[in-house]
């Protein structure tokens, strides 16, 4: 085995209270460790969610720690895999702010259905797609059908109160369906399509999405039969 020089960098995994995760890199395990404990010289995440104990270390046989960042960054993503994308922060992945953490983590496609804001039903990849008709579960056995170019910004949108009125009341929990859109021009056709299925799929008064936005259940059921013609 390759001697350790004196300044070789080692990538770290910390366990910290709340159930989340740090993943840095030092050639002082000790001193780094005892530095976020510190609320002047630890990380800012270290500083919300005090440090256990060092959870893995990794030789990188390097001494530059901008070449050491590569090893970071993919340490990283594999905690986000294995604890979640909320509770871990590390390399590039820095933001504490929830929401910035979650768009700069959006940018590796390679993530999936692991950063996904919701749950996503089964066979869904959302990692494949781009434009699309989606269909989100909602809470108290409510339903959202929209359309989007970017399904995580949507989805988070929606989730963050961001989005359509009947999401700021019933809070999405589940992606259920997914249709892609190969050209614009077949947005408003294919939402009107999924709409109409969702209508008789679940309870029509129990589905918002496009034109059908109306919040008071008797106005909305009028709309979806006088413009679509449904006998329900």
């Amino acid at each position: 085995m390759k001697n350790q020089s004196a300044d070789e960098i080692f990538i770290y995994v910390l366990r910290l209270e709340n159930g989340m995760y740090y993943v840095g890199q030092t050639n002082d395990l000790t001193r780094r460790f005892r530095n976020h404990h510190s609320k002047s010289s630890g990380a800012e995440w270290t500083r919300l969610h005090r440090p256990i104990e060092i959870l893995r270390r990794f030789r990188t046989g390097l001494n530059d720690p901008d070449l050491a960042l590569k090893y970071e960054n993919e340490c990283t993503l594999r905690c986000i895999h294995e604890f979640g994308w909320k509770n871990v922060r590390g390399g590039d992945y820095i933001y504490v702010d929830e929401e910035q953490h979650y768009l700069h983590l959006i940018q590796d496609s390679n993530l999936g259905n692991c950063i996904c804001p919701v749950k996503v039903k089964d066979g869904i990849d959302i990692s494949t797609i781009e434009r699309c008709v989606f269909t989100l579960e909602l809470e108290d056995e409510k339903y959202f059908v929209g359309t989007t170019k970017n399904l995580n910004l949507a989805i988070l949108s929606e989730l963050n109160g961001r989005g359509a009125d009947w999401t700021r009341i019933f809070k999405p929990i589940r992606l259920i369906r997914v249709v892609s859109v190969n050209y614009d021009l077949e947005f408003e056709s294919l939402h009107l399509q999924e709409l109409k299925r969702a209508f008789l799929k679940y309870r029509c008064e129990d589905v918002r999405g496009g034109r059908f936005n109306l919040i008071h259940p008797e106005s909305h059921w009028r709309m979806v039969v006088l413009q679509l013609e449904f006998n329900f």
